[in-house]
């Protein structure tokens, strides 16, 4: 029969309160915590997890909400936050958002907000896919602690932390590569007009035009914000027809991945034709004599830092205070490949 906390009182001498306030965290004295270690050891006792847990209302377990897995950078994060989560002794829950319109992502979202609700995490890390925060608002409610992936969201600035890279600072040296070259026609392809990230490096590209005096209008700053693959790729290739740039920056890995694809149909030879600076590696490494320079996000630090912040917010909460939001700035580097002519 497996040894009970009576098993260790009665070994030890001490109170049933003294044990249970350290089995379950508490401070007791040092001789007491001896005599419990010892007693704990000795009659190999296991602590009843799932009678702790509906005491305490805590199970140990941290949602994970995040869009489809559809590509490196969002596994790579979500296998970080695992390895830091564990270390600390916290489960995950992982819940992926199906892909779709801005309805489908709006219901989807509330959904997995409502099954991690239901099997009780202590907190959520979300990568969003809806810009209004809307499905948070019951966790938040609910005092569970939230932190967010590669989005802000102004509304809930707060009460919800944040994990984001320097997106305008990504973008800027971006376009700094290419105008250092010589390039002044450029062309800059982003995520959705109404998308935070997208926005952002939008607003860093703009920026460092402006600096050296070069076009900037809405064919040189193209949003392709909830277009269809097959839609927003004829929009590219009209794009690059129309405006037959000498340099191209792609804000996203899927967006790197479809001006290739755009500039390979259109006949563009890369660099000779156009330059290109992309994005999270896309064509790094394509084993064709190209390498395309890239803007590359830290996806482990990224990871570490959000699972970070919900280990300090759990610790604050599950002791009775109220954790303060928090926000880590994130550097993206560099890749320095060949796919930039200086003209």
């Amino acid at each position: 029969m497996a040894a009970t906390i009576k098993d260790i009182a009665r070994r030890t001498g001490l109170g049933l309160a003294t044990i249970s306030k350290y089995i379950n965290g508490g401070n007791v004295l040092p001789k007491n915590r001896e005599a419990i270690e010892e007693a704990i050891q000795a009659l190999d006792f296991k602590v009843n997890e799932t009678a702790r847990n509906l005491k305490t209302r805590h199970t140990g377990y941290v949602g994970l909400l995040m869009p489809a897995l559809t590509n490196g950078f969002i596994m790579e994060i979500i296998q970080q936050i695992q390895l830091e989560l564990r270390a600390d002794g916290y489960g995950t829950a992982l819940y992926c958002a199906v892909p779709g319109d801005d309805d489908i992502r709006r219901r989807t979202e509330l959904e997995a907000v409502d099954f991690l609700l239901q099997k009780g995490v202590d907190g959520i890390i979300n990568l969003p896919q809806n810009e209004d925060g809307v499905h948070l608002q019951r966790p938040l409610e609910l005092g569970i602690p939230v932190t967010l992936i590669d989005k802000q969201i102004p509304e809930l600035a707060d009460r919800v932390s944040s994990v984001i890279i320097d997106n305008v600072g990504a973008a800027r040296t971006a376009a700094d590569e290419l105008l250092n070259a010589g390039h002044r026609n450029i062309v800059g392809f982003f995520h959705g007009e109404t998308n935070y990230t997208g926005r952002r490096r939008a607003e860093g590209f703009v920026d460092a035009l402006h600096e050296r005096g070069c076009p900037v209008d809405s064919d040189r700053i193209v949003f392709l914000g909830g277009a269809r693959e097959r839609t927003s790729q004829e929009l590219i290739r009209e794009k690059l027809r129309q405006c037959r740039p000498t340099a191209v920056f792609a804000a996203t890995s899927g967006l790197t991945s479809r001006v290739m694809e755009a500039l390979e149909a259109e006949g563009f030879r890369v660099p000779d034709d156009v330059s290109v600076v992309g994005f999270d590696g896309v064509g790094t490494e394509n084993g064709h004599g190209v390498k395309l320079y890239s803007m590359l996000q830290p996806t482990a630090q990224i990871g570490s830092a959000a699972a970070r912040i919900m280990s300090e917010q759990l610790r604050v909460s599950t002791g009775g205070g109220v954790p303060l939001p928090q926000v880590r700035t994130l550097p993206a580097t560099l890749f320095v490949g060949n796919s930039i002519k200086r003209v």
